[in-house]
């Protein structure tokens, strides 16, 4: 599992990544995609908004600028996320 200094790449480029610990900074709209230990996730406030762990299997969540990522022996993925439309 990465731990220096390249880890959480890959993810940010839309490739699963094993992650042993990392936190991901958001900065544009995405999915994350999570399977594994632990994921928690707090808002732009530090406001939290949602933990994953093993018995969740694999999640999709919608994260935000601003947003950290916090995960813990895992393996994650981010992509873009769909545009939104005007309603």
């Amino acid at each position: 599992m990465a731990t220096d200094a390249t880890t959480g790449i890959k993810a940010m480029q839309g490739q699963w990544e094993d992650i042993s610990v990392y936190r991901f900074e958001i900065r544009e709209h995405m999915i994350m995609a999570f399977e594994g230990a632990s994921c928690s996730i707090s808002d732009v406030n530090g406001q939290h908004q949602a933990s994953f762990a093993s018995k969740d299997a694999l999640v999709l969540r919608e994260v935000r600028p601003g947003d950290k990522c916090y995960v813990q022996r895992g393996r994650a993925c981010l992509f873009e996320a769909p545009a939104e439309t005007p309603g």
